[in-house]
């Protein structure tokens, strides 16, 4: 199977730059939850770092997006 996204260059200069950067906010969102997955299971996080860690997760879920999903 093949997907090809196309763009109207330069109107869509920003969705292209977005796409195209897809991998590295990825990446970026996957180091960010599992820092605070590791703060809040190694590091004795306080109550506000694990309502970040359920907001963080909240908010990926309800867009459908799961980090450790491969």
């Amino acid at each position: 199977m093949k997907a090809i996204l196309s763009f109207n260059l330069p109107a869509d200069a920003s969705e292209f730059e977005r796409a195209s950067h897809a991998d590295d906010w990825y990446l970026a969102v996957y180091d960010i939850v599992d820092e605070i997955r590791r703060r809040v299971k190694y590091g004795g996080a306080g109550d506000e770092v694990e309502d970040l860690r359920a907001w963080v997760n909240n908010m990926l879920n309800e867009r459908g997006l799961d980090p450790y999903k491969e």
